[in-house]
């Protein structure tokens, strides 16, 4: 079977392969087969590629840590499970491959519904959930401030803290984007910039704000807590400008603010599988039925039959990387016999990430 490896760290263009590797064979007692129906390029997953995540996989290394899959054997003793169920992938369980073979413990079937928003269902929205839940006690009617707002994790954050019948202000870094998230029902969307707290206080009639959600570091996590009111808390979960954060220490010193991380691998390392169960299934987390998290244009596919031909492992592939900006993608897509090419053009990711690879020419 198929599978996209590195076999050592650097820049996903160059060290991802696609590789024929050993079936997974026939599921033991208390596991179930999968074949890989989709599974989302993360920022994390460019970061665990260059080497540089907090977690290493020991190469050779699968790629990919999240995903859906579609239940293909079922082992003895697996009552909840059926040929043809829809079930989220493990967390950190390579999924950049064809099918995969796992326990069964935290796997549940999933109802009907769209492929994209349920390989996404992992990562993104149980991060939102949790950083919006566990950290800051929050009333209804408070206010909640994030960078990224247009990421995965942010439009996430958007549409559970509707639920919570929380409000947002949600910063990002272009002004082309402000139109498309507030048709997501943004509270507040403002482009960042040094005097982020004072067009804040105006927009929000200078209520108190308790926490803020950083994912991208440098100057904009100054500028977050320069809009939080004292005591608030400013969480870093991620750092896409990939710079060091700029910290102003009159904030912490005079207003009482604090800065922490939060890692959801360490909840799914302490998480008994219930537990992952009831809350990445709440309806805080996950009601797609009020408020949507799909993640709208901003998605990639390998797309079959068009583009470059590409040489990996001795074969010849065919392939190309169709893509609006980041989050998710078919590992391996199929196209039905006669199915005309995509139209579309090929572009590459926003991240400058063009993995190279698909389905056998």
């Amino acid at each position: 079977m198929k599978a996209l490896q590195i076999e050592s760290f650097g820049n996903a263009a160059e060290v991802v392969k696609a590789v024929d590797i050993p079936d997974v064979g026939k599921p033991a007692a208390g596991e179930v087969v999968m074949a890989l129906e989709g599974s989302p390029i993360n920022q994390y997953d460019l970061l665990m590629i260059a080497g540089s995540y907090g977690y290493r996989p020991r190469l050779p290394a699968i790629m990919g840590t999240e995903g859906v899959g579609r239940v293909v054997s079922v082992g003895a003793g697996v009552k909840h499970l059926k040929e043809g169920d829809l079930a989220l992938v493990p967390f950190l369980h390579p999924t950049w491959v064809e099918r995969i073979k796992t326990d069964t413990p935290w796997l549940r079937p999933l109802p009907p519904g769209d492929i994209n928003q349920f390989a996404m269902m992992g990562v993104n929205p149980p991060t939102a959930y949790f950083l919006l839940t566990d950290i800051v006690k929050l009333a209804r009617g408070s206010w909640v401030i994030q960078n990224a707002a247009n990421s995965g994790v942010g439009r996430a954050t958007v549409a559970i803290a509707k639920t919570l019948r929380l409000k947002t202000v949600n910063v990002v870094r272009r002004d082309e984007v402000i139109a498309e998230m507030k048709a997501l029902g943004d509270d507040v969307v403002l482009v960042d910039g040094p005097d982020l707290a004072k067009r804040v206080a105006a927009e929000t009639g200078n209520a108190p704000i308790s926490l803020g959600l950083d994912g991208v570091g440098d100057t904009s996590s100054m500028n977050l807590m320069n809009c939080l009111s004292e005591s608030g808390v400013l969480v870093s979960y991620g750092g896409m400008s990939r710079k060091p954060m700029v910290v102003p220490p009159g904030v912490l010193i005079f207003k009482k603010q604090t800065v922490r991380g939060f890692w959801l691998l360490f909840w799914y390392q302490s998480a008994k599988p219930d537990e992952t169960h009831r809350d990445v299934r709440s309806p805080g987390a996950t009601d797609r039925r009020r408020h949507d998290l799909h993640p709208g244009r901003r998605h990639l596919r390998f797309r079959p039959g068009q583009g470059n031909d590409h040489e990996s492992s001795g074969k010849r592939w065919q392939g190309a990387v169709h893509a609006e900006n980041v989050i998710g993608l078919h590992v391996v897509s199929r196209r039905a016999p006669g199915e005309p090419p995509n139209p579309e053009g090929t572009t590459g990711l926003e991240s400058q990430c063009a993995i190279r690879t698909i389905s056998e020419k």
